[in-house]
């Protein structure tokens, strides 16, 4: 297994390395099957255990920073139509 995950990985792995990865794999293993264990038929069920709330800003517009269409294609080097031109990154193959 933990030279399947190097693979994955693109890691170099040696043989000492990987022995002490297998011994800690093992040992998590062996907690995680501990937990597996535990009756939580009663527990219901959640997506966070903590009391965090989420912190982020309301999404307003400030208008008195935003930029003209016009204003902000003006430093670009290629647009076209109202739109800025990039070079493409994907390749289909």
């Amino acid at each position: 297994m933990i030279s399947k995950l190097a693979d994955l990985s693109k890691l170099i792995v040696s043989k000492k390395e990987e022995g002490y990865f297998k011994k800690q794999f093992d040992e998590t293993f062996k907690i995680i099957n501990e937990f597996n264990k535990l009756d939580t038929s009663k527990v219901n069920e959640t997506y966070i255990v903590t009391s965090t709330k989420n912190v982020l800003r309301e999404d307003v517009i400030d208008s008195t920073r935003m930029l003209s269409q016009e204003e902000a294609l003006s430093c670009s080097k290629r647009n076209h139509n109202g739109y800025f031109v990039v070079d493409g990154i994907l390749n289909e193959e």
